[in-house]
């Protein structure tokens, strides 16, 4: 059973930035929505598949008030009829411009760009911590970015190479 709040030892995301259990609670609200599905819909969904789950529950994890495991996390793309990484998207479902979506703090000195963070959860680009006195950055990008931030913050574009 999973921890009944986000362990994150009482740290909170960087400014104008959002951890990712708080997107993955707020796109399962959104999908829910969008499917016109209750709460006790989703409980009893997620009972089927053998997650004890009650209507509590699905409250407790909309308002990121409870943790997720990967396999409940599966069982809710089953019963939201979504995909698991969909859940996981930082790109506001149904909202605005990727540019606009808040940066996602991973615990690098800087947070990661919502549209890189997209890209690397589909496995589109990898990328690499390396530890500078400062803190750690993400600082290398393997695969198709059209740009992206070294660790001094400078960033770079495709057109710039």
């Amino acid at each position: 059973m999973p921890r009944a709040t986000p362990g994150r030892d009482r740290r909170a995301p960087q400014a104008g930035s959002r951890f990712l259990s708080d997107v993955l609670a707020d796109n399962i609200r959104a999908v829910r929505a969008q499917r016109r599905l209750k709460q006790e819909d989703v409980a009893e969904g997620m009972r089927k598949l053998g997650h004890p789950w009650t209507r509590q529950t699905v409250g407790e994890v909309e308002q990121g008030r409870r943790n997720v495991t990967v396999d409940e996390l599966l069982a809710l793309g089953l019963v939201l009829e979504a995909a698991p990484f969909d859940l996981l998207n930082p790109i506001p479902i149904g909202g605005g411009p990727p540019q606009d979506a808040p940066p996602i703090d991973v615990g690098t000195k800087v947070p990661l760009p919502a549209r890189w963070a997209r890209e690397w959860l589909y496995g589109r680009v990898h990328a690499k911590v390396s530890d500078y006195p400062d803190g750690a950055h993400v600082v290398g990008w393997q695969g198709h970015l059209s740009e992206w931030t070294d660790s001094d913050g400078t960033v770079y574009r495709e057109d710039d190479q």
